[in-house]
């Protein structure tokens, strides 16, 4: 599912903060929940796109093996594109 509108990422911010999962977006829309410590970037610095995103999560969601791979597959990704 592809989200484009602010109001898309405000829910994907709050599904990412209360239940456990990962999300891609913009770091404009997640500044403050990174200051606070709300939201996390698991995988170190953000992943290079020519939209900015970040990928996000909470820091006990990121120690999970399905985290991982994704991550891992996204690394992938990355290295295909640089």
């Amino acid at each position: 599912m592809i989200l484009h509108d602010c109001h898309s990422f405000s829910i994907m911010i709050r599904a990412a903060i209360s239940d456990p999962g990962v999300v891609v977006i913009p770091e404009m829309f997640i500044e403050d929940e990174l200051k606070s410590g709300q939201l996390i970037t698991p995988f170190g610095n953000p992943i290079r796109s020519l939209c900015g995103y970040f990928l996000i999560t909470t820091a006990i969601i990121m120690q999970l093996q399905k985290v991982k791979s994704f991550n891992s597959w996204i690394d992938t990704i990355q290295d295909l594109t640089d």
